[in-house]
C-alpha cells in the first residue's frame, strides 16, 4: 500500500518539533497519531490490521473532547473543512483529484459499505439505497472530474461514511479477520486511509498552531 506522504517522513517531521509541543493538547495528538500509524505501516500483508491502526490515528487526529453528542459526521465535517482552510490543504486536492480516483470511486461504489443498504437489508425501509447509491455514485464521479476546491470537503464527507461502516464492522465484530468474502471493500478501505491518513497528520504538523481542540482522554495527573 502506498501512502500519499511517506509515514517515516510523517514521524520523523513530528519528532523535530516533538519538544515543542510536550505535555500539550497538540503534542497528545501527533504522538499518539504518528504511533499509530508507524504500527499501520508494519501491516501491508492485512488490510484488517492496516485499516483498524489507520483507523486509531485519525481518531488520534480529529477526535475532540467536546460535545459527545455531536454525531460523527459534524465531526467530520468540522474536521475537513478546517484541514482544508490550512495551508497545505491542497495536498487533499490532489490526492483525491489525481494520485487516488479510482480507488475511492470504487470504494464508493461498493454497496457493502452503504449505510442504507444494511438498513434496507434489517428491514428498516430505505427501499430506494440503490438508487441513493447511484446518485452518489454520479455525483463523487463528477466531483473527481470537476476538481473544484469547493467540493472537496463534501467529498470527505461522503468517502468517510462510507469508511466509517467498515470500521463498525470490523471493529464491532460484524466481520472476520482474512474472510474470503467481502475483501474488495477491507482492501480498498485500507487503501484510501493507507494513503489518506498520513497526508493529513502532515498538514496538521505543518500548522501545529492552529487550533485543534483538546484530544479525546487527555493525559491527566494523579496525586
Amino acid at each position: 500500500m502506498a501512502s500519499g506522504v511517506p509515514i517515516p517522513q510523517v514521524i520523523a517531521k513530528w519528532e523535530a518539533i516533538a519538544e515543542s509541543h510536550v505535555r500539550t493538547p497538540f503534542g497528545h495528538r501527533m504522538r499518539r497519531a504518528t504511533s499509530w500509524l508507524d504500527r499501520a505501516s508494519r501491516e501491508q500483508g492485512d488490510p484488517d490490521a492496516a485499516f483498524i491502526f489507520c483507523w486509531i490515528a485519525f481518531n488520534s487526529a480529529y477526535g475532540d473532547e467536546g460535545d459527545t453528542e455531536q454525531r460523527e459526521r459534524d465531526r467530520f465535517h468540522a474536521y475537513f473543512t478546517t484541514i482544508l482552510n490550512l495551508a497545505g490543504g491542497h495536498a487533499i486536492n490532489r490526492a483525491l483529484w489525481d494520485r487516488f480516483r479510482n480507488p475511492i470511486k470504487e470504494f464508493v461504489a461498493n454497496h457493502y459499505v452503504f449505510q442504507p443498504f444494511w438498513d434496507h437489508t434489517r428491514g428498516d425501509g430505505a427501499d430506494d439505497w440503490a438508487a441513493r447509491l447511484e446518485r452518489d455514485k454520479q455525483w463523487v464521479t463528477g466531483a473527481l472530474t470537476r476538481k473544484s476546491s469547493r467540493e472537496t470537503a463534501r467529498l470527505l464527507e461522503t468517502l468517510f461514511s462510507r469508511l466509517y461502516v467498515l470500521r463498525n464492522q470490523l471493529l464491532h465484530g460484524g466481520a472476520t479477520w482474512k474472510s474470503s468474502v467481502n475483501r474488495d471493500q477491507v482492501w480498498d478501505g485500507a487503501r484510501v486511509m493507507y494513503f489518506l491518513v498520513p497526508i493529513f497528520v502532515d498538514v496538521m504538523l505543518a500548522n501545529a498552531d492552529a487550533d485543534w481542540g483538546k484530544p479525546r482522554y487527555p493525559v491527566v495527573d494523579v496525586d
